[in-house]
C-alpha cells in the first residue's frame, strides 16, 4: 500500500500546503523516499522534465519544482491534463504530457514576472502604501489564474493584505484574489463588504471574489476602513522569526546535511532560519528567466565566501552593492549539480547592515 500511493499523498499534501505535522509528515517522508523510484510513468516523466532524475527529491524540490508544474495545468488551461498525466500507463504519452505542463509553468513564469512588475509599478505611482493599509490593485490583460500567486508576493513585499483584480475585456466585471497578513482576517473582512460584491468564499489569510468594477472604489475604501479599525501600524511591521544566528564561517555543507534530517520541512513545520550580520558583497549576477533571480557571493575578512541565492530579487540588484555591508536573514541548502556538492544560502530578507565592518579584505584575498 505504502509503495503504491505514498508518492501520489506526498504530492498533494505538500502541493496543498497542508500541515506536515503528525502522521501527514510520517507518509509524506515516505513518499519523497519512494518519488526518485515511482513506478507511475507520469511522475516518472515529470521528474525528468524538471531535471530531477538521479536527485534525491525533497520537500522543497516538491513544493517549488513538480508542484508548480501540477498547478500550472489549471492556471494557464485545462486541469485535466495533469491528471492524464498522473494516470498514463504509456512512457511515451506521459512524456508528451509532462513537456506539455513545462511549457505551461514557463508560460506561467513570464506572465507571473509582467503581472508582478505591473502590480508593484502600480503601487509606486498610485503612493498605495501611503494611503492604503489593504493594497488593491486591478488591470485588464492579468490571467485570472495567476493572480493568487501575485497577491502572496505583494503581500510578502509590503506586509500588508493585497487583492487583485484580473479586469474582463470589456472592463466592466473583475476576478479578484486575495491574501492576508496574521492580524487580519480577510474572509471576514471580505464578508462585510459582501453587498458590494457578486460572489465570494475562501477563510482568513486567502480568499476569492468577483466584482462589478463600477463598486470597485466603493469597496477599497470598505475594506480599508475595516483595516483602520482593526490593523496598527505595529501590524504591518515585516517580521521574520529567526531560530539563530550565525558567523558566515559557520555556514557549512556539514551544517546543510545536518539540516535535511528536520525533513520533510514545509507548513506547520517550517525550514530553520538564520541570520548573519556584517556580510560583505563579493560578487553579485541576476540569472534565471529575464535576471527575476540574484546570485551573491558574500564574505566577510579572513574568513571564506558562501553563495546566496535571491529568489524573485533580480529587480532589487542596486540594493547589493559591491563591497557593501548586509545583514541578512536565510535558509540553508545543499546545491547539488553536475555530481559536486556545496552549501547554499536562500535568501529571506537583507537590510544595510548595523554593523560597522572596518577591516574588509580585498574579495581576491578570500578563499
Amino acid at each position: 500500500y505504502r509503495r503504491r500511493f505514498c508518492d501520489l499523498f506526498a504530492v498533494g499534501t505538500v502541493a496543498d500546503i497542508v500541515p506536515l505535522l503528525g502522521e501527514n509528515r510520517v507518509l509524506v517522508k515516505s513518499g519523497l523516499d519512494e518519488l526518485p523510484r515511482s513506478g507511475k510513468k507520469g511522475l516518472r516523466a515529470l521528474i525528468e522534465v524538471a531535471r530531477l532524475s538521479g536527485r534525491t527529491v525533497n520537500s522543497q524540490n516538491l513544493a517549488f519544482v513538480l508542484a508548480p508544474r501540477l498547478n500550472a495545468a489549471g492556471r494557464m488551461g485545462d486541469a485535466s491534463v495533469a491528471l492524464e498525466l498522473l494516470l498514463s500507463r504509456d512512457d511515451a504519452e506521459a512524456l508528451e504530457l509532462a513537456e506539455k505542463i513545462d511549457a505551461q509553468n514557463r508560460e506561467r513564469q513570464s506572465e507571473q514576472e509582467r503581472i508582478v512588475e505591473e502590480a508593484l509599478s502600480q503601487i509606486e505611482e498610485r503612493g498605495l502604501c501611503k494611503k492604503y493599509k489593504v493594497l488593491v490593485i486591478a488591470s485588464q490583460g492579468w490571467h485570472p489564474g495567476i493572480i493568487g500567486i501575485v497577491a502572496s508576493k505583494i503581500t510578502e513585499r509590503f506586509s500588508r493584505p493585497a487583492v487583485m483584480v484580473a479586469v474582463d475585456k470589456a472592463g466592466e466585471m473583475g476576478v479578484g484574489s486575495a491574501r492576508s497578513i496574521e492580524a487580519f482576517d480577510l474572509f471576514n473582512s471580505i464578508s462585510r463588504c459582501g453587498h458590494l460584491l457578486e460572489r465570494f468564499g475562501g477563510h482568513a489569510k486567502a480568499a476569492g471574489l468577483s466584482i462589478s468594477m463600477e463598486n470597485l472604489p466603493e469597496f477599497t475604501s470598505a475594506i480599508n476602513r475595516i483595516a483602520d479599525e482593526t490593523l496598527t501600524e505595529q501590524d504591518l511591521l515585516p517580521q521574520i522569526v529567526v531560530d539563530a544566528e550565525l558567523d558566515l564561517d559557520s555556514v557549512t555543507l556539514n551544517l546543510a546535511k545536518e539540516l535535511e534530517l528536520l525533513e520533510p520541512l514545509g507548513h506547520g513545520n517550517r525550514q530553520p532560519v538564520f541570520m548573519s550580520s556584517g556580510a560583505v558583497v563579493l560578487q553579485k549576477n541576476r540569472i534565471g528567466s529575464a535576471g527575476a533571480h540574484l546570485k551573491l557571493r558574500l564574505g566577510r575578512s579572513g574568513l571564506r565566501a558562501v553563495e546566496c541565492v535571491a529568489f524573485g530579487w533580480g529587480n532589487r540588484e542596486e540594493a547589493f552593492k559591491l563591497g557593501s555591508c548586509i545583514d541578512l536573514c536565510y535558509n540553508i541548502q545543499a546545491n547539488r549539480f553536475g555530481g559536486q556538492e556545496t552549501v547554499q544560502m536562500v535568501l529571506r530578507d537583507a537590510r544595510p547592515s548595523l554593523t560597522q565592518i572596518l577591516d574588509v579584505a580585498p574579495p581576491g584575498n578570500l578563499a
